[in-house]
């Protein structure tokens, strides 16, 4: 009895894992799709000459949890480009009043308009490289929407205000410039709120001003590029939980900002979160922002935001924290250059939790993993990673749970098997250090070029197929290994669930075993119907394909023909009944067969014969019949128990 609950008790361990890791990746997607949903209306700014590059911010804001408004001002350092018109622009909401804006002791002229364009007039001669400095002073109730930018929730009866700006609600809360490709050099946050509130924020907190007589103003540093939807404040009563990580030669300021009522909770995943980083740190280069932090702060929404040093999370499970960390590499010290690479931010996140899968918790729940990512992509036929040209940027598909975090992952993991683990870490390090990319904006050409140089292999083919091709391989495998030896035949044919990619190239793992022994061949795949001959050094009596899933398929089948000799659906065809100048035949089967032949005359002697093995292909035959008199002769096709005969007429 106790044996039966032990084995229901793991049982039930099981199913719960499994739909925890449904969970949480659901979970994740949630938010951020909701975050999204809000701006459908603005797909991207309606700006296309700014005029400038971000140098430096100085955002000051003064925020108090109970009252939804705010008040600030953001000084900035420009520096003019080739566009430059005497005028520049940000993105600013219409719900926000602008009060003045100043150069020094100068006030500048502006205008504001109902499509979310703050304009202003520098009246200066600038020329390409010149820089300008000047604030902008404003205050306002943003957009009540729910769905973050700006947003007001409550815990345990106190009230949280906190900001979620992905991708375009920075401008709700402060005048930006709303780009994915102008990261912000540095910026400086203060923060003013009412004495006991707590204020997180980016970067370093360098000091905390509390001689005010109401109220506390933090000052947050941060000295990274920073896209500016990765700007983010939250503001309550919070319970600092100050750690640090120690690594070989350095340690990692690591402040977590947690509701109190919630403390104990969260220090447990707070804990256990260090090791992912250093997982992280062990696989890819260092943490990112080694210099100042990484944090938590908690926000009344479900899921988390991979807000640059300081994600903002819900709660503090296993798999949230991994993969909003995982951000802090792939989404933020490298954004995705456009939301149609999304994927280059979520696939990357949602594949390192799989890598702590693997890596960590004794690897128990890396098969699980795989298995539930690969059936969700495979539960619809279409749909590629890559977001096209022609396709819609909605909110359901950038934030497409199946296709840009699930085949975004599975991608990566395929592109690992292909390349090998040593090529794929060495190029998806190299990619993280590159000048071009590292601390800034990057696109998936330029992510393949990388791991192209790391493989010294072209990778067109690959993901042409897999990232910008839609759907996924069904494979049907025949082998048959020969009775009196170790020669093995296999067969491998391949459809594809949508027509944009006919076949899918790849190297295609399969286990072959008996009661005793087990091998993996690895057969480069490169061409349908393919049919491989190898030896095996034992007798194996099954086989299974892609033991370790690291191709994304479904719907597939391996057969033994081992025991079934018969050529079903055999096909022969003769070329011709006169033999006069050569005799020839074609054969051609779908499953392994011994085929024997042999040409009579009409006296019943044997004048031809051969004998042969047919394995899932198609064969012809050809044979001179110059000695041969004239007259007419019997063909005789032999395969198992199925006989086939042809009249042969020799007329000269």
């Amino acid at each position: 009895m106790n044996l039966i609950k032990i084995i229901i008790l793991q049982c039930l361990c099981v199913l719960c894992v499994h739909a925890q890791i449904e969970t949480d990746i659901d979970k994740i997607v949630s938010s951020e799709k909701n975050a999204f949903k809000n701006h459908q209306a603005f797909v991207s700014s309606t700006i296309n000459n700014y005029g400038y590059d971000i140098i430096y911010h100085q955002l000051e804001v003064s925020i108090d949890p109970s009252v939804y408004a705010i008040e600030g001002a953001v000084t900035s350092i420009i520096q003019i480009d080739a566009s430059y018109d005497s005028v520049v622009r940000f993105d600013c909401s219409d719900r926000l009043q602008i009060d003045s804006i100043k150069r020094g002791a100068q006030h500048l002229v502006y205008q504001t308009n109902d499509t979310d364009i703050l304009s202003i007039h520098l009246f200066k001669s600038l020329n390409v490289g010149d820089y300008d400095t000047f604030t902008i002073f404003y205050h306002g109730i943003p957009l009540a929407n729910g769905f973050g930018s700006f947003s007001q929730t409550f815990h345990d009866s106190i009230p949280n205000i906190w900001t979620l700006s992905e991708p375009y609600g920075a401008r709700d809360w402060w005048p930006y410039k709303q780009s994915l490709s102008d990261k912000i050099d540095s910026i400086d946050i203060y923060i003013r709120c009412p004495k006991g509130q707590v204020a997180a924020s980016n970067g370093l907190l360098v000091a905390i001003d509390s001689t005010e007589l109401t109220t506390t103003i933090f000052h947050w540093k941060h000295r990274y590029p920073i896209a500016t939807y990765l700007v983010a404040v939250s503001v309550t009563n919070y319970e600092i939980i100050p750690l640090h990580i120690s690594f070989d030669s350095d340690s990692l300021v690591y402040m977590n900002f947690v509701y109190p009522e919630n403390y104990i909770n969260a220090l447990d995943g707070i804990l256990e979160n260090i090791q992912v980083m250093h997982l992280y740190d062990s696989l890819f280069h260092p943490y990112p922002f080694m210099r100042e932090k990484y944090g938590h702060a908690q926000f009344g929404w479900g899921g988390g935001m991979e807000h640059q040093t300081m994600t903002f999370v819900s709660e503090f499970s296993f798999e949230l924290l991994a993969h909003e960390l995982a951000h802090q590499w792939f989404g933020d010290k490298i954004t995705c250059g456009n939301w149609q690479d999304i994927w280059l931010n979520e696939g990357f996140a949602t594949y390192l939790s799989g890598l702590c899968y693997e890596h960590l918790l004794n690897g128990y729940y890396w098969p699980l993993f795989k298995k539930i990512h690969i059936e969700k992509v495979c539960s619809q036929p279409n749909g590629s990673v890559y977001i096209k040209d022609n396709e819609e940027l909605s909110v359901a598909r950038i934030f497409s749970s199946r296709l840009s975090y699930s085949k975004g992952a599975m991608f990566l993991h395929m592109l690992r098997w292909k390349m090998g683990d040593e090529a794929f870490f060495t190029g998806i390090n190299a990619y993280l250090i590159d000048p071009d990319y590292a601390y800034d904006f990057c696109v998936s050409s330029q992510f393949q070029a990388k791991m192209e140089e790391a493989a010294g292999a072209d990778l067109t083919e690959f993901f042409n197929d897999w990232l910008y091709g839609e759907g996924y391989p069904s494979y049907t495998i025949h082998w048959r290994q020969n009775l009196n030896s170790s020669q093995t035949q296999i067969k491998i044919d391949q459809a594809t669930s949508d027509a944009s990619v006919s076949f899918f190239e790849m190297p295609v793992p399969i286990r072959f075993y008996n009661s005793t022994q087990d091998t993996t061949i690895i057969f480069n795949h490169t061409e349908n119907h393919q049919v491989f001959t190898i030896d095996l050094p034992f007798k194996a009596d099954s086989a299974e394909l892609d033991p370790m899933r690291w191709i994304l398929q479904s719907g597939s089948s391996i057969t033994n023909l081992s025991k079934d000799l018969l050529a079903d659906n055999l096909t022969i065809r003769v070329s011709s009944t006169d033999i006069s100048n050569a005799f020839s035949f074609e054969v051609s089967s779908e499953k392994a067969a011994k085929i024997e032949m042999y040409v009579l005359n009409l006296n019943g002697q044997k004048v031809l014969q051969e004998k042969f093995d047919i394995g899932f292909e198609k064969i012809q035959k050809s044979y001179a019949t110059n000695a041969l008199a004239k007259g007419i002769y019997i063909l005789y096709i032999k395969a198992g128990n199925e006989e086939h005969s042809y009249k042969l007429i020799k007329s000269r």
